[in-house]
């Protein structure tokens, strides 16, 4: 019933998305429920920590009035908080550990 839900969910566009040279497409899902949460573009090797606000490609959630947080719109679980990023400036999420699953597209 989930993988159902999946494919009939709403998936909202990121407006300011960019691509990133060097990046690869992340299919971010929720761990409890496994709902399709967003398309995030990660460069690097390195766990995902942050969620960039320009990298997502799209979300089942509407980033685009970037909301104070993210929630599963299935179970309701916390996933992210959204704050700024000390060294740049720009808007994250910073994911809750455990709470999301990544696997690469």
């Amino acid at each position: 019933m989930v993988l159902v839900y999946n494919l009939l969910m709403k998936m909202y566009s990121n407006p300011s998305a960019r691509k990133v040279r060097g990046s690869h497409v992340l299919r971010v899902s929720c761990a409890h429920c496994g709902c399709l949460i967003a398309h995030y573009r990660k460069v690097g090797r390195s766990n995902l920590v942050k969620l960039y606000l320009a990298r997502i490609v799209d979300s089942s959630v509407d980033v685009s009035d970037a909301p104070g947080a993210l929630e599963c719109p299935q179970c309701g679980v916390r996933l992210a908080t959204r704050y700024v990023v000390r060294s740049d400036g720009e808007l994250a999420y910073r994911l809750v550990p455990g709470e999301v699953r990544s696997r690469r597209v």
